[in-house]
């Protein structure tokens, strides 16, 4: 929630969003719906991670800036690679 507000205080624009389904606030599903309200974050990549055992079904249903869906236990190096490809870094 702390995020979104950022965004819209600020107007920044994240490279890329790391999203946990399992937060105590507001949940990584609620924070998705929330994003249609912030524009700036319409295009940006995110990858959501999840011990939810139906997480891979969660990326028909998500917006399409939802790149990856990664089960937990997250295969680190699966995500570094993913976070180099999407922000283009070496």
């Amino acid at each position: 929630m702390r995020a979104l507000e950022s965004v819209a205080a600020t107007g920044a624009t994240p490279a890329l969003i790391l999203l946990d389904l399992a937060m105590p606030v507001m949940d990584g599903l609620a924070f998705l719906s929330k994003i249609p309200e912030h524009a700036q974050l319409a295009r940006v990549p995110i990858i959501v991670m999840s011990g939810d055992s139906r997480a891979p079904q969660l990326r028909a249903e998500q917006p399409d800036n939802v790149m990856e869906v990664l089960p937990k236990p997250v295969d680190v190096e699966r995500m570094m690679e993913l976070v180099r490809r999407v922000t283009e870094l070496p």
